[in-house]
């Protein structure tokens, strides 16, 4: 196989139900076309919230993101598919998705977007 049109997915989930199936779909996603994959679980902040989380949500919320990373560092290894997962923290979700995508040099990018019965798919370009 030669080199993947998309070698970096970034797959951005938060706490919703769907959060499972949108990253699943890009461990899946990146076996087939041999790429890498970040799976970034965002924690959004409201607007009185202080600037560093350390309240019982946020916390709950690293709880929810640790069952997730484990099940799909799993399934990332057993599709032999290099998998990183990060967290993030912030007020404006998209905006934290557009930097982890470049600070990461992801190529396309996976969203668990609210209502959709599958993620919102979109690609970066890096050159």
């Amino acid at each position: 196989m030669g080199a993947a049109l998309f070698p970096h997915l970034l797959v951005a989930i938060d706490r919703r139900a769907s959060a499972h199936r949108a990253a699943a779909l890009g461990v899946r996603t990146a076996a087939c076309i041999g790429a890498r994959v970040t799976v970034l679980f965002v924690v959004t902040l409201p607007d009185e919230a202080p600037p560093f989380p350390d309240g019982p949500g946020s916390q709950s919320a690293i709880d929810a993101g640790e069952r997730l990373f484990r099940r799909m560092r799993r399934m990332a290894n057993l599709a032999g598919v290099p998998c990183v997962c990060r967290y993030a923290f912030g007020r404006d979700a998209r905006m934290i998705v557009r930097e982890a995508a470049t600070a990461h040099h992801c190529d396309l990018v996976l969203v668990n977007a609210p209502g959709a019965a599958v993620p919102a798919i979109g690609a970066t370009a890096h050159g």
